[in-house]
């Protein structure tokens, strides 16, 4: 098998049922990603596929963009800021959708190949569609992750992203547990970079501003 092969399998699989959502396809770099522009940021759906030399992985991730919150937390983010960032607010893969093996199939014969497309789309199906349905406001966001007793990493990095995507989601839903997060992060940071634990308190002192 060659790669061009299997993204064009890929591609074949998906376009059918994306490309009527509103789905368009475009190439970044060296993969495919179906994007869909919404009234609140944007959906994507990277086709990921690793050449490993006899052997490939593929696999689908799920990304969502909530310009209301990146607009406020980037500039506190450990990204770089860009005024024309386009960065996810939060993401899944296929592991987290219940698929065991890891975040990527190994596809090593044709046989192979058919089985992880049959596998793909029902998760598309079953699981990335409601995906992008559940996370579409601020409110819904809030209310994922700013929850006691949430999997580890789940929608986004446990230390990297969820104390600034979360508590900036808490404080535009205008969450009365507002000031319990404030603190809940900032323990789960105690043991992160000076950096980003003054990144973090810089957005809290920027969120109290505008509550």
């Amino acid at each position: 098998m060659k790669k061009n092969e299997i993204s064009k399998a890929m591609i074949d699989l998906v376009n059918p049922i994306l490309k009527p959502l509103g789905f368009g396809k475009y190439r970044a770099s060296d993969s495919i990603i179906f994007h869909k522009k919404t009234e609140f940021g944007f959906n994507e759906v990277p086709l990921l596929i690793w050449n490993y030399g006899d052997f490939f992985y593929v696999s689908l991730t799920f990304l969502i963009r909530i310009d209301a919150l990146n607009k406020v937390f980037l500039p506190y983010s450990s990204y770089v800021f860009h005024e024309d960032d386009k960065t996810m607010t939060i993401g899944a893969d296929i592991n987290m959708f219940g698929y065991q093996g890891d975040h990527k199939i190994k596809v090593e014969t044709e046989v192979e190949l058919q089985r992880a497309l049959i596998l793909l789309e029902e998760i598309l199906m079953k699981n990335g569609l409601k995906f992008f349905e559940n996370f579409q406001t601020v409110k819904s966001v809030d209310v994922e992750l700013n929850r006691m007793n949430r999997p580890l990493n789940l929608y986004c990095n446990e230390v990297v992203d969820r104390p600034i995507v979360g508590i900036t989601a808490a404080a535009l839903n205008h969450n009365p547990e507002f000031e319990f997060w404030v603190n809940f992060y900032r323990e789960k940071l105690s043991k992160s970079t000076e950096h980003r634990k003054k990144k973090y308190e810089g957005l809290v002192l920027h969120l109290r501003s505008i509550l």
